[in-house]
């Protein structure tokens, strides 16, 4: 009874690749309907699940729309936090000089504070146009949506999150979304390692037990075939990393490369930061 909960638990704890019919229409409907469009917590969900597990049964051209609005917002609330943050430095700096009068900013600060948003504001559209360039997900699809997730946490300044997401997109490889046929498929391999693995701990720490029966070891847990289990119609389909193996053959989404590239995401360079924001 406790492997099997043991189980549970973990498989509980695990990050499912999920997909269903009816996210899929609301994405391709969100996909339509242009920039009015509010993100709804279930797709909101489809980037944390893409962040959580780096895979996704959804096409790019539907899901590069819902990561570009959420990349939006996230680059506009960046940039608005750090000018009321900035805003508040300056009130506490002249608070602090007692003897000195509070005097408002100059008309060279004012502008110079205006030629720092427009040279960001002029990264960020660069950044969007790369990302339109893709007719497949980039493979460092995991790493943007990862970067929607509280990048105030890393992230002080503006600037410096543009370049996190400007290095995303210095590649040319890409990678195709997984079939639900795939995912299901997937599913099971994972299933199937991890109860046989928690069977085989669970043995072991019995047959280290004096007190337990060594000749009636607790038969593993066991799972439906793929057959019973394969039809994914209009139902959730769930992938875990393999145990196995990091990208078997048969399921994990195929890769490919639009052009010859000799540049990694960790060789490539941060672009130049005409702005200290």
């Amino acid at each position: 009874a406790n492997g099997v909960t043991v189980i549970r638990e973990l498989l509980r704890g695990m990050a499912l690749i999920q997909f269903s019919d009816e996210i899929r229409s609301e994405l391709e409907a969100f996909s339509a309907s242009g920039k009015d469009a509010q993100i709804t917590p279930s797709l909101a969900g489809v980037i944390d699940n893409i962040a959580a597990t780096g895979m996704t049964c959804y096409p790019w051209s539907t899901l590069k729309t819902l990561m570009r609005a959420r990349l939006e917002e996230c680059l506009e609330e960046a940039l608005a936090r750090y000018k009321d943050e900035r805003k508040q430095t300056d009130t506490q700096s002249k608070s602090d000089q007692s003897n000195i009068a509070a005097t408002p900013p100059t008309k060279e600060k004012q502008e110079s504070d205006r030629a720092d948003e427009l040279a960001f504001l002029e990264r960020q559209q660069r950044f969007f146009l790369s990302l339109d360039t893709y007719d497949e997900a980039p493979f460092t699809l995991q790493r943007l949506a990862e970067l929607t997730r509280n990048p105030e946490r890393t992230y002080k300044k503006p600037s410096k999150y543009l370049a996190a997401l400007e290095k995303m997109v210095n590649i040319s490889t890409t990678m195709n979304p997984l079939t639900p046929e795939e995912a299901t498929a997937y599913n099971l391999t994972l299933q199937t390692s991890l109860v046989n693995s928690s069977s085989s701990s669970s043995t072991s720490t019995t047959s280290a037990d004096p007190s337990s029966d060594e000749s009636a070891p607790a038969p593993a847990p066991t799972l439906p075939s793929s057959s019973e289990s394969s039809g994914t119609g209009g139902a959730i389909a769930t992938v875990f990393p393999s145990s196995e193996s990091s990208s078997p053959s048969s399921s994990t989404p195929e890769t490919s490369t639009n052009e010859t590239t000799n540049t990694t995401i960790e060789e490539a360079e941060t672009p130049g930061d005409p702005m200290d924001m």
